[in-house]
């Protein structure tokens, strides 16, 4: 079962092998459409989700109605813990981006894992805190610097994280719609689309097919500061 990204070294933290593999041993699986909730905020937590294929996005709803990005989970990853170790409701939504397929584990089973393997719990932990250190650089962003800045960032970021080496550069593992690159920054379509049409023609990264090539990151990384 490959749920793996090749990732660089020193970025958010997989799940190891064995850890998938444990947790892929007591769950069930289920496919979620695109547009289809896995939970809702406000419903009541029954299991802990780990993503096997497609993309689920983690969003609140303002006062206004807006939807405020919390997260993107990508396959590997997991979600839908918070509600349940703290034994509350749901407080965001996880709505699936792409036709996805999921990993059930329900709470006692999940418990039961965490008490019994501490590899599995120390694995577990270091996803989850990788992740808070991404958010935490998400809202640094979005409350000190420009669009054109933030969007860099995110690039730079996911270039980090979910980069392919080749090239000389990097080929984000990941396909993002400009709306979603936008809901991430905090900013609307049409500037994600303006900036990286000026991106492209500085030749910091390249379109190829359904994602970005950054073709010297290094010089990006200037950029996002």
């Amino acid at each position: 079962m490959e749920l793996r990204h090749t990732q660089q070294e020193g970025t958010l933290t997989e799940l190891t092998s064995s850890t998938i593999d444990r947790f892929a041993q007591l769950s069930n699986s289920m496919i979620i459409r695109k547009s289809e909730f896995v939970y809702t905020a406000g419903s009541f937590s029954e299991s802990i989700y780990l993503l096997k294929s497609g993309r689920v996005k983690l969003f609140r709803m303002s006062d206004k109605g807006r939807e405020v990005l919390q997260w993107y989970c990508f396959p590997g990853e997991v979600f839908g813990i918070a509600a349940m170790t703290c034994d509350e409701k749901h407080d965001m939504y996880a709505e699936a981006c792409d036709d996805s397929e999921l990993l059930c584990l329900n709470s006692s089973q999940f418990w039961s894992l965490l008490y019994s393997s501490p590899d599995f719990a120390l694995n577990i932990i270091k996803q989850l805190s990788s992740r808070l250190n991404v958010v935490g650089e998400m809202l640094l962003d979005s409350t000190t610097g420009s669009a054109p800045t933030r969007i860099a960032n995110a690039l730079h970021r996911l270039g980090r994280h979910f980069g392919i080496k080749i090239d000389h550069g990097l080929l984000l593992n990941v396909v993002l719609t400009h709306k979603e690159l936008a809901d991430m920054v905090g900013t609307c379509r049409q500037t994600v689309t303006k900036e990286l049409g000026k991106l492209k023609n500085q030749g910091l990264i390249e379109f190829r097919k359904q994602t970005i090539f950054i073709p010297k990151p290094e010089l990006l990384s200037n950029i996002a500061g």
